[in-house]
This record gives structure tokens, C-alpha cells and sequence, in this order.
């Protein structure tokens, strides 16, 4: 494991070529920590050739033999994507990395600053918030690199939904890929909840009536965290000054539950079952059965001058609880409020560079009976450049599922999902916590 080391994110660009190892191949570039503040990102790396080059968007940055690079005066919380080459005596390139990396936010986010002191509460108590991703690639590996996050001591890797390795290092190498391709890593950790978070959450189970026995299986208490990054091996944005251009992408978040009726959990007789969307229920973005449905369109250079920046809600649904008797009859039926389903706190739209903030925050209670809300949260960050990342956290209860349709295409993919777990799951604090990200 390595290191808790804040804006540092460390990794090693080991090479195997051949069935060799990088130390008979002393010609490959190894990309050293990656230092980032809001301004500004310092690149190192191997001393392989005899001097390098470096190219940002298609521009040439930096050319000499010096084996490191500041490039200065950066906007904060931005992607930037670098282009390294080592070149020999002749100026023949010996060897080449692509980097994607970005800046700092500030410690002052105008955005968090506004908020209230829940909703900062779940964005502080989520260790993937901000979190610093960095991936390298050529046409023969991928490299994706973050933090340590306190408490996980290993992680689950999968490529394109099927698993690829469990590492108990905050990197992942993969060697076997093809140029030209595109790939969808999920990167899945778990750790125990502080002895102050159980017992809160045991607290507020008793508070309402709940036996907090039942929780006793040891997942109970524990949180997970999602990292996931798309990767794609034929990026123009490496070798080509991006043009601005429309760039559209449309969110559909919903929970659903995946069963025809489930038992009432709560401390009342009226009802015995609460009417579930269906045992045949799975992820599908089109499917119209779940208990709430949310839209966010995000639109950057999309004026008819090829500028400006724009962000709203498209769709809010909320479907009505329906409550049984022990016989499976219908008793009542009620819809709750969705108040507390928004924007959290007015957007951050920045028109000059493209790039848009928000905060998302979900809040459904049960229509019928008291008791704790259906909850997720989730912060955008969009850029004109293509890319984006969404970091957020929600309940093991019900099912959520996240889709995305991205800039250049029509169809709704998942990007993220979780199985019900159970109703006890949706006393906080928030059980999973995601970061996905381009």
C-alpha cells in the first residue's frame, strides 16, 4: 500500500515488452508522482533519452533535455492531457506516454461553501470526493492510479464488467489491451465503519422503533467505495487542439425495489407489505417501474455562437407508495413530497473556460409511514474539453441505478448501480460512495 500522500498520486509506469521486464528495456519512460496544486502540475520522469518533448492538446509545451516539467499558470479543477516523448541522439522517438491528469480545486469552493450542514457532512464523510485519478497509456497498457483511501486494504478490478485482478495497491496495471480500443474500468474497495458511525446508526435505528439486532452481520457496517474510469486508447484529445463544439450529456438517476411486495419494516400495523416494482426488475434505463426518477441535462459551448455553459433538472418523479394488508390487499396508496429532491445550491457555470459544477441531492421519504428518507447525493463536473467526473455516495436501499448519455451518442449506458441490501441500510450515514469520471 502506499502512502496517504493528498495531491500526490504516485504510480510506476512499469513496461513489459515482450516477455521482458522494464529493467532490460531502460529506453521506456516511467512517469514519476504527479504533483498537482490549483496552478499548476509538475511532471517527472526517467532519464531515457536524450531529450523529450512535451505536448499539451496538441501544442509543444516543452522541448530540451531536462527529465521534468512545470506547467504554470493552470485553472484549478481542470483536466490537462500530456503527450510525453523521449527522443534519441537523431530525434527519432524512442518512446511516448499519454497523461491525464488535472489541477486542485481550491480549499474555498464557492460551491460547498453554500451548502447545508448535512448535505456538507455526506460530501466531507466521502473519501472519493475530489479524489485524484491519473491515467497513463500507450497502445500496449493502461495505468489507472489514486490515493490510498483509509480503511480499504484492497480492491477488485474490472474491465468492461469482468473481473481483471485484486490488488491490495492503489494502481492498476493492464497490459492486455489493443490500440484503437475503448474500456470501462470499475475499481470496488470496502471499509469497516468508524465505532462513532455505528453507533450513531444503531442510535437512530432505536430512535425509530427499529430492533438493531438485526443488524448483525459484520457488512452491515461497512462502506463501499466505486472508482470508475473510461479509458479510451484512440483519444484525440492527446494529439489535437480541441474545437469547441456542442457537448451535451443527459443524467437519468432512479431507485427502484426489485421485488413484487416487501415487508413493512417500520414499527406499524396498518400495513403488512409495501408494493415493490417488480422481481423482474433489474438495471434498465428505459424500464418505467421505480420509486423515483430524476433528469439533469448539462450543455457546454451549445449557443448559437459556440459558447456558453448551461445546467438544469429535466424530470422529477416520484411514484406512490402502496401499502398491503397480510393478504396481499391493497389498503393505501400515497405519494410523498418531492421538496427535497434538487439542486442543492445554485450551480457554478463558468462561460469563459466551459465548465460546469453541481451538487444533486435526493431525499424521498415513504409516502405512508414515518421513517428514514431514500438517500443519494451526486456533484458534476463538466468541461468543454469531453470530460467530466461525479462523485457522490447513496443508501444500499433501495436499488439505485445512474445512467449517462455522453457528447456524440443517443443511447443511455449504466455507470453506475447498486442491489438493495435492506431497509436498515437506509438509516445514515450513506452506505457506498462512487467517483466516476473521462
Amino acid at each position: 500500500m502506499k502512502k496517504l500522500i493528498g495531491v500526490v498520486s504516485s504510480f510506476i509506469f512499469t513496461m513489459i515488452l515482450c516477455g521482458n521486464s522494464y529493467a532490460d528495456f531502460p529506453e521506456n519512460l516511467e512517469i514519476k508522482p504527479i504533483i498537482s496544486s490549483e496552478s499548476q502540475i509538475k511532471l517527472d520522469w526517467n532519464e531515457v533519452g536524450e531529450s523529450y518533448q512535451v505536448f499539451s492538446n496538441g501544442n509543444l509545451i516543452y522541448e530540451g533535455e531536462n527529465s521534468s516539467f512545470k506547467h504554470d499558470n493552470l485553472v484549478d479543477s481542470m483536466p490537462y492531457y500530456y503527450v510525453i516523448k523521449a527522443l534519441d541522439a537523431e530525434g527519432k522517438v524512442i518512446d511516448q506516454v499519454n497523461v491525464k491528469t488535472m489541477t486542485r480545486p481550491k480549499e474555498k469552493n464557492e460551491l460547498l461553501s453554500g451548502l447545508s450542514k448535512s448535505t456538507l457532512e455526506k460530501v466531507k464523510q466521502n473519501p472519493l470526493t475530489d479524489l485524484q485519478v491519473d491515467t497513463i497509456t500507450n497502445n500496449k497498457m493502461v495505468v489507472i492510479d489514486w490515493p490510498d483511501i483509509d480503511g480499504v486494504e484492497n480492491y477488485k478490478v474490472y474491465r468492461d464488467e469482468k473481473f481483471l485482478q485484486e490488488t491490495t495497491d492503489s494502481r492498476v496495471v493492464d497490459e492486455e489491451v489493443k490500440a484503437g480500443e475503448q474500456y470501462t474500468y470499475k475499481i470496488v474497495g470496502a471499509r469497516p465503519m468508524s465505532d462513532a458511525l455505528k453507533r450513531d446508526k444503531i442510535q437512530e435505528m432505536k430512535n425509530s422503533g427499529i430492533d438493531a439486532a438485526s443488524m448483525n452481520k459484520q457488512d452491515d457496517f461497512y462502506q463501499t467505495m466505486t472508482i470508475i474510469r473510461e479509458v479510451d486508447l484512440s483519444e484525440e484529445q492527446f494529439i489535437a487542439e480541441p474545437v469547441p463544439a456542442p457537448k451535451k450529456w443527459q443524467l437519468r438517476y432512479r431507485t427502484f425495489i426489485p421485488e413484487n411486495f416487501v415487508p413493512n419494516p417500520w414499527p406499524d400495523s396498518t400495513y403488512t407489505y409495501f408494493g415493490g416494482d417488480g422481481s423482474d426488475r433489474g438495471f434498465d434505463a428505459e424500464d418505467r417501474r421505480y420509486r423515483t426518477h430524476t433528469e439533469v441535462r448539462v450543455c457546454i459551448f451549445c449557443s448559437s455562437n459556440g459558447t456558453g455553459a448551461t445546467v438544469g433538472v429535466t424530470n422529477i418523479d416520484v411514484h406512490p407508495t402502496k401499502g398491503y394488508d397480510a393478504n396481499h390487499n391493497l389498503v393505501n396508496t400515497a405519494t410523498a413530497s418531492d421538496k427535497n429532491i434538487k439542486f442543492k445550491y445554485e450551480p457554478i457555470v463558468d462561460q469563459k473556460n466551459g465548465k460546469v459544477e453541481f451538487i444533486f441531492e435526493h431525499a424521498a421519504p415513504n409516502g405512508l409511514v414515518p421513517g428514514p428518507d431514500i438517500d443519494y447525493y451526486y456533484r458534476g463536473k463538466f468541461w468543454g474539453a469531453g470530460g467530466y467526473t461525479i462523485d457522490g455516495g447513496n443508501d444500499l436501499a433501495p436499488s439505485h441505478e445512474f445512467f449517462i448519455i455522453q457528447p456524440g451518442n443517443n443511447q443511455w449506458v449504466l455507470k453506475y448501480g447498486t442491489a438493495h441490501k435492506d431497509f436498515n441500510m437506509l438509516f445514515p450515514p450513506l452506505d457506498s460512495f462512487f467517483n466516476i469520471g473521462k
